[in-house]
């Protein structure tokens, strides 16, 4: 009986000091990550409207156009602009007008296109082509108008410099509006040998 008593008092003692050690150390549970786990995940690209509207608006910035500019500028030829460009730009590109250009019949705020060719006319080509003149002429006719012409105009018409553009601006000033071509000979320095020159190219409508 005693040998058995022992036994029992020894397992019982071995039983409580395993339990005493388990609750001492408390278990730390590790879960191992898979491969998947660790890949990084790519970010995602921004779709939709958006993402397009912004490739179309790059796209647009860095899209080139080419533009033949001719006629009465420094230095004809081809040049390539930004797309969306005007014309005054594709102008200075080409060095500028020269003096016998006739730059009123430029529109210079408008856009120049791929492939244009932009072709700049002399003030005796404006005259006779009046499709391509300012609003200061008479579109049925290419005649300029005088009541209308600014400094620059009115020396477009053969004979007529600085000084007579002056004097007929001053009339202009002094007596109000011409109402007929012939009126234009009231004008100090113009006289009937000069407006037999220019008449054809006049008017006051």
């Amino acid at each position: 009986m005693k040998a058995e008593t022992i036994k029992i008092v020894i397992v019982l003692v071995t039983v409580s000091l395993l339990l005493t050690s388990c609750a001492s150390e408390p278990a730390i549970i590790q879960m191992k990550k898979s491969p998947e786990d660790e890949k990084v995940l790519p970010t995602p690209t921004p779709q939709g409207d958006e993402g397009t509207i912004l490739d179309e608006a790059v796209a647009a910035k860095d899209e080139k156009i080419f533009v033949h500019v001719c006629g009465e500028v420094s230095s004809p030829g081809v040049y390539e602009l930004p797309a969306g460009s005007r014309i005054f730009e594709a102008i200075e590109m080409a060095g500028g007008f020269t003096s016998e250009s006739h730059q009123p019949s430029v529109n210079m705020a408008d856009k120049v296109t791929d492939g244009q060719q932009l072709v700049i006319l002399t003030k005796e080509e404006a005259i006779s082509n009046p499709n391509h003149v300012s609003d200061v002429t008479n579109q049925g006719g290419g005649l300029i108008n005088i009541n209308k012409a600014d400094m620059a105009m009115l020396q477009e018409l053969n004979g007529i410099g600085e000084a007579k553009a002056k004097e007929i601006l001053a009339h202009r000033e002094r007596n109000g509006t011409f109402t007929s071509i012939e009126e234009i000979k009231n004008v100090s320095g113009i006289g009937e040998k000069l407006y037999e020159r220019i008449k054809e190219n006049i008017t006051v409508d």
